[in-house]
């Protein structure tokens, strides 16, 4: 069908310049009176046009990211990527990131300030956090928040002085997912594995050799808590790091759906694609309103810190939120160091948005597909799709030793990081690019190349260790 649009455009091209030829023959006189109306109709453009554009500059700029500095306050595209040394330290230059479609920041961050910066905020009434929160590469980071008076929108315009630090939203991220589980007791008859039931290793040709090429390699996930005393866990390499108050440590089964995928044991129901590597799991999560889990940037940092210090290799990133400054350069600065990210594509649906950090340039974007490569209809579509994966009816491990089917674009991603655990000791740069080249595909579409619907196609599995 695609090629078939494709041909059919081609056609009309082609059938515009022999209508084009056609009208070279119009008499003399037909041609002069088209053109004094086009002409008149170029004056009015001319004088319309100015007085259009500035209407939707008005109407487009609350809509998109601005950059505020102490001289002006102009709109901008997407901010562009900071010229950072090193170990990340943000400013000066002195800038103030407004939210790029996200209104809901719980508060400000401020990074690295020093005390010159934070008596400036106390004097203009900002709350100050006494805490700091540890980041990776040495980031320093303080809550700040403005006062009652105004809004955290507003806040901005207050710290428009000679601040050396630079100013963050705390963005907000969610679980992509948005299908709970059906679940099934763990006793049931009939819960272990069946090719009919786990068909997703087949589908991508997986073979067992491919779990010792990953022995030993270092995988994060970032996700919800985790229900570590599941059967499907015993004897496996786990080491976990709660980022929230200790109320907020039930387990949960999104964690333990994408940890059985990754590192289920061998003899287990549900075995996991590379059980012997050794996994590093952050509980990020908390109860938001409603119900609903979210977290923010500051407690993602603080969990990148720890896998940064603990050496991971890997991450897998159980998040979907707004394009967030201080997380894209946090991952793009570990991404030089060698850490390879991978995150679901989002399941906002094929109008929704990007979601990050999956659209960012460092981090593998995966969407999900069904046993019969048919895309989950639910699946964010763009650019940023590098690659599909089996991500529905999914059979997984649940907490309190249960099981049961779970969908979404997050557990489609567990079989990409597996893949790359396998070839990661092999690769000869550790980076998103050489990943990507390493792997193979199985397109799905007409076109070569990548496509905004499978990214590049379905994820084979690798047929050795080595290249």
């Amino acid at each position: 069908m695609v090629s078939s649009a494709r041909m059919g455009a081609e056609r009309g091209v082609a059938g515009s310049i022999t209508g084009a030829d056609a009208h070279t023959k119009l008499v003399d006189e037909e041609t002069a009176r088209m053109m004094m109306l086009l002409s008149a109709r170029n004056r009015v453009v001319s004088t319309a046009l100015p007085l259009l554009a500035a209407f939707i500059v008005l109407l487009y700029a609350p809509l998109k990211g601005v950059l505020i500095t102490s001289s002006s306050a102009q709109t901008q595209p997407p901010l562009p990527d900071l010229q950072l040394p090193s170990q990340l330290r943000l400013g000066p230059p002195k800038h103030i990131y407004l939210p790029h479609g996200s209104r809901g920041a719980r508060d400000l961050l401020i990074v690295n300030p020093g005390p010159a910066d934070l008596s400036r905020l106390l004097a203009k009434g900002f709350d100050i956090d006494h805490f700091e929160t540890q980041g990776p590469l040495g980031l320093s980071l303080k809550h700040i928040a403005p006062p009652s008076t105004i809004t955290v929108e507003e806040a901005p315009r207050l710290l428009l002085t000679d601040l050396a630090a630079a100013v963050y939203f705390n963005h907000t991220y969610r679980i992509p997912t948005v299908n709970a589980p059906a679940e099934f007791p763990g006793a049931m008859q009939g819960a272990a594995c069946t090719p009919e039931r786990c068909y997703g290793a087949s589908l991508i040709g997986w073979h067992d050799q491919l779990a010792g090429c990953a022995k030993d390699v270092r995988i994060g996930l970032i996700d919800t808590a985790v229900d570590a005393q599941h059967p499907n866990f015993l004897g496996r390499r786990l080491h976990l790091g709660s980022f929230l108050e200790s109320s907020n440590r039930e387990p949960h089964w999104h964690a333990t759906a994408v940890l059985t995928l990754l590192a289920g044991n061998p003899q287990s129901n549900v075995p996991g694609l590379v059980p012997d590597a050794e996994i590093f799991v952050a509980s990020v999560f908390h109860q938001h309103e409603k119900g609903t889990l979210a977290t923010d940037t500051a407690t993602v940092l603080k969990a990148l810190r720890w896998m940064e210090q603990s050496k991971v290799e890997i991450i897998n990133l159980s998040l979907s939120g707004p394009w967030d400054a201080l997380l894209k350069q946090a991952i793009a600065a570990l991404s030089k160091k060698g850490m390879v990210f991978v995150a679901p594509a989002g399941d906002g649906g094929p109008a929704a948005p990007p979601s990050y950090p999956a659209a960012y340039r460092d981090v593998i974007a995966v969407t999900a597909i069904d046993r019969t490569s048919r895309l989950y209809a639910y699946a964010n579509q763009g650019p940023y799709i590098d690659l599909a994966a089996p991500g529905i009816d999914i059979w997984t491990a649940l907490p309190r030793s249960s099981y049961g089917y779970v969908k979404g674009t997050a557990f489609a991603t567990p079989y990409a990081t597996a893949a790359i655990a396998a070839i990661y000791r092999s690769l000869s740069d550790k980076t998103k690019a050489e990943v990507l080249r390493r792997l193979t595909f199985d397109a799905l579409t007409a076109f070569p190349g990548k496509d905004p619907i499978f990214g590049r196609g379905v994820l084979q599995a690798p047929a050795s260790c080595s290249p």
